[in-house]
């Protein structure tokens, strides 16, 4: 079959040639007919007609080669192509209702699809993302979603359902100097063991060490001012391959840069940052109404094997520890506490997966619309069209090259209301993109905050 569409492609394209050839073939089989007639002993010409007669018509006989080869089919759709541009040319207030309508339901359609594929279907780009999970308190006296640094010690030191329990928070701006031009980028701290939970590797250099993660001489500010800076802000550097070594100075503080983020990380938060630092919280837990608890966001693996259900089971035990060891001013604003662990990718669609789906099903059903308004158009259209439609029944058209000629015709508009979706669809992914973008990595807490013994 392939080779069979492949031939009559190529004949096609080179027809004169194949015309040609297909001359000298059926010439070639006619005189050989002719050289058998006159061996049986008949003269040139009755033997020519003898042969012509066996043939049946050199025409019939090109009909028929050119039916096997494909080329009449082929003719036929190329034919049909050029009257449907001319009818759609004929009609042009049909043509632009119907390719503007169809245009607008797949355009939406596309755009819609194309944001819920990237929030919700697609694997988050992280190892084994279905082991990942957001793990929170949520303390209903202040109706938030808050851990403070001395829990998050004690789950990741005493807890036994997590591969791997890491944090992050302290999101800032800085004034980075020292290399080229002066620029204000983002930073995030994050514990030793972020990347390694998230699967993530450096493309250049090495992850954090567990010691340069310490808490230094300020609270909260690492033993070891060392970066790790992402893909996008070592293009803007120039792309040194020299960068691992070099003092980037944040706000007048000079950090080594340890390491290059691949191109395509993402970092799981509400804005994507240009650098990330150790966090500097500390080894063992501190409840003290003297000293601030940093609010951190973790993120941990699960251990092959446990449920979301055995791990929430797990905190609250540990919880039920913690709270005892907080001091008496925290006591009041601790009670009803409880833990949560939520499947990370449905923590950061957050709000927008709600809004997503309805968004998804509404416009299906403008699709739909849009749709059926086209069909009774066309409908209406060939109603019209009855007169020319029996003309060409009466001369010998087979009903089933009229249908195909129809057919053509809706191709067509289904064709360019498909590629003037495609702009639709581009600018609408846009839209929501800005729309929706704070739903979609929607966090409770903010990018730094302390809760004090007066909280």
């Amino acid at each position: 079959m392939i080779t069979r569409i492949w031939r009559a492609i190529m004949d096609l394209i080179r027809r004169q040639r194949a015309e040609q050839e297909l001359d000298e073939e059926l010439r070639t089989h006619l005189e050989h007919q002719i050289d058998q007639n006159m061996a049986r002993g008949m003269d040139a010409e009755e033997a020519r007609y003898a042969a012509q007669r066996l043939f049946g018509g050199v025409q019939q006989v090109k009909e028929r080669c050119r039916d096997m080869r494909g080329l009449n089919l082929i003719e036929s759709i190329i034919q049909d192509l050029r009257y449907g541009f001319r009818q759609l040319r004929r009609n042009p207030g049909f043509t632009a209702v119907a390719v503007i309508t169809l245009a607008l339901g797949i355009g939406a359609n596309t755009a819609i699809f194309s944001v819920v594929n990237a929030v919700l279907l697609r694997p988050l780009p992280y190892a084994d993302p279905g082991r990942l999970v957001w793990i929170t308190d949520y303390i209903p006296r202040m109706h938030m979603r808050a851990v403070p640094d001395p829990d998050y010690t004690v789950w990741k030191d005493h807890n036994k359902v997590f591969s791997q329990l890491s944090a992050y928070g302290g999101g800032a701006d800085y004034n980075l100097t020292g290399e080229g031009r002066p620029q204000r980028v983002e930073g995030w701290a994050v514990t030793a063991n972020f990347l390694p939970t998230l699967g993530i590797h450096p493309a250049l250099g090495r992850n954090f060490l567990p010691e340069e993660a310490l808490p230094g001489g300020a609270m909260f500010q690492p033993r070891s001012r060392v970066v790790i800076i992402t893909h996008r802000l070592w293009d803007r550097l120039g792309r040194n391959v020299q960068i691992l070594g070099k003092r980037l100075m944040l706000d007048g503080t000079p950090y080594t840069v340890i390491g290059v983020l691949p191109a395509d990380f993402r970092f799981p938060a509400e804005s994507q940052p240009d650098l990330i630092r150790p966090a500097g919280l500390a080894p063992k837990p501190v409840w003290n109404v003297k000293r601030p608890m940093e609010l951190v966001r973790v993120i941990g693996r699960l251990q092959a094997g446990v449920t979301i259900q055995r791990a929430g089971s797990d905190l609250v035990v540990m919880n039920h520890w913690i709270q005892t060891q907080y001091p008496p001013a925290f006591k009041d604003m601790t009670v009803g506490l409880r833990a949560e662990v939520i499947p990370l990718h449905r923590e950061l669609a957050g709000t927008a997966r709600g809004f997503l789906l309805t968004l998804l099903g509404a416009v299906g059903l403008v699709l739909l619309i849009c749709c059926v308004n086209v069909a009774n158009l066309q409908l209406e259209r060939t109603a019209s069209r009855r007169r020319e439609i029996a003309i060409r029944i009466a001369i010998g058209a087979g009903r089933a090259r009229v249908v195909r000629r129809l057919l053509t015709e809706s191709m067509l508009i289904a064709l360019c209301g498909s590629a003037l979706a495609l702009v639709i669809a581009f600018g609408g992914v846009h839209i929501l993109r800005a729309l929706v973008y704070r739903n979609i990595y929607k966090l409770t807490m903010r990018d730094q905050c302390y809760m004090l013994g007066a909280c």
